[in-house]
C-alpha cells in the first residue's frame, strides 16, 4: 500500500510508479554488484568519472561495492511512499524514532530518480539513512514535548524532502538551504528543491 502520494503524471498510478522505480533500483544494485559498467550506465542518471576511464577501473569497482554495501539493508516493503511527476520520482520510507538518553532522532531512507525522455526512471541518488535529531535538554521534558520537537524538525510542508527548518533558516546553528518551504520548486526549473543536488551538473 502506498502511504503518501504527491503529484501525478498522465494516468499513472502511484503503485505502478513505485513498482517500476523499485525494479530499476534492484537492477541498478545488481549491476553494481556484478561490476557491469554498461548496465549501471543505462540505469543511472550519470556514470561516475572513474567508470568512464579504463585506467581507473579499480576505483570504479570500489564505488560500485560501496553502493551495494550502503544499500544492503534497504527493503522494498519499507518504501511505502512515493512522490512523482513527469521529471522525477522519490521513494522513501516512513520515519522511525531512534532515541537514546541524550539524542532524540528520526531516521528514514530516500531513493531519488530522474525520468528519461520516455518517462523511465534512472537512479539519481541514494540517501539510505537520513537522520534528523536534537539533543534533549532541561527545556525538553516529557514524551509529548520530545515528539513535538522531533515533528518540528521533519515537517516538510511542500514535500520536497527538505524540512522546513532547513528552508527557512530559522536556526542559525543549522545548515540552511534558503529555499522556499511553500514552493516545491523554488527556482522554477522543474526540479524539486530536494532533487537539485542530483541534477545540477
Amino acid at each position: 500500500m502506498v502511504a503518501t502520494v504527491f503529484g501525478s503524471f498522465g494516468q499513472e498510478s502511484a503503485k505502478n510508479v513505485r513498482i517500476q522505480a523499485w525494479g530499476v533500483f534492484e537492477n541498478y544494485l545488481l549491476a553494481n554488484q556484478n561490476h557491469d559498467v554498461g548496465a549501471v550506465s543505462s540505469l543511472t542518471r550519470k556514470l561516475s568519472d572513474a567508470c568512464l576511464n579504463p585506467e581507473t577501473e579499480s576505483e570504479c569497482f570500489a564505488r560500485m561495492d560501496y553502493v551495494v554495501e550502503v544499500a544492503k539493508d534497504l527493503k522494498e516493503e519499507n518504501f511505502t511512499n512515493v512522490w512523482f511527476d513527469e521529471k522525477q520520482i522519490i521513494l522513501f520510507s516512513d520515519f522511525k524514532p531512534d532515541n537514546d538518553d541524550v539524542v532524540s532522532r528520526y531516521k528514514g531512507s530516500y531513493i531519488f530518480f530522474i525520468r528519461d525522455g520516455n518517462g523511465n526512471p534512472q537512479v539519481a541518488g541514494l540517501d539510505p539513512e537520513r537522520v534528523w535529531s536534537f539533543k534533549d535538554n532541561s527545556e525538553s521534558s516529557g514524551v509529548l514535548d520530545v515528539e513535538e520537537q522531533l515533528q518540528n524538525i521533519i515537517d516538510d510542508r511542500d514535500s520536497d524532502t527538505i524540512p522546513d527548518v532547513y528552508e527557512t533558516c530559522i536556526n542559525p546553528e543549522e545548515e540552511c538551504d534558503g529555499t522556499n518551504p511553500d514552493k516545491r520548486d523554488t527556482d522554477g526549473d522543474g526540479w524539486w528543491d530536494g532533487m537539485e543536488e542530483f541534477v545540477i551538473n
